[in-house]
């Protein structure tokens, strides 16, 4: 028996390293929330927010950092 799966494309906004360290960018403070993942075009890396609020930090996937907005 064959199941037929649909996928669909899951979007991922993008936004500069200035961006994602700016507590006042449109990516802080517009539609944050946990787990949101976000695509740093500056340095080629996904990150994903720790917290809903303009100063909750942004963690690198991979663990390596994270970048909290000021």
């Amino acid at each position: 028996m064959t199941t037929q799966v649909t996928w669909g494309v899951i979007y991922t906004p993008t936004a500069t390293a200035t961006e994602i360290a700016n507590k006042t960018a449109a990516i802080n403070t517009t539609g944050k929330y946990v787990g949101l993942m976000v695509w740093d075009t500056t340095n080629k890396r996904q990150l994903r927010a720790s917290g809903s609020t303009d100063v909750a930090a942004w963690d690198v996937i991979d663990g390596s950092a994270s970048v909290i907005p000021s």
